[in-house]
């Protein structure tokens, strides 16, 4: 599963975990990414993968990021939001 994202800035994504394989490239901006006990400072051109179940989380810089997130296996929850919108 692939999603596009856009992060307003300062939007912070709190500490989660799920499933899923993530696979995180950033196409704009920057954010600060939180993965188990280290923190990362993303922006264009950076690509983070973070395994199944790993905890993390992050906060966009003041000017916002753009990322394609991939997920393997696909998020149920998102296919199910995706379903109740429809």
């Amino acid at each position: 599963m692939a999603s596009f994202i856009e992060m307003d800035p300062d939007m912070e994504f709190p500490i989660h975990k799920h499933e899923s394989e993530q696979v995180m490239i950033f196409l704009q901006g920057s954010m600060k990414q939180r993965v188990a006990d280290e923190e990362f400072t993303l922006c264009k051109g950076d690509v983070l993968v973070m395994e199944s179940n790993e905890v993390h989380g992050g906060k966009a810089s003041e000017e916002g990021c753009n990322a394609i997130d991939i997920f393997v296996p696909p998020r149920k929850d998102y296919q199910d939001l995706v379903k109740t919108s429809a």
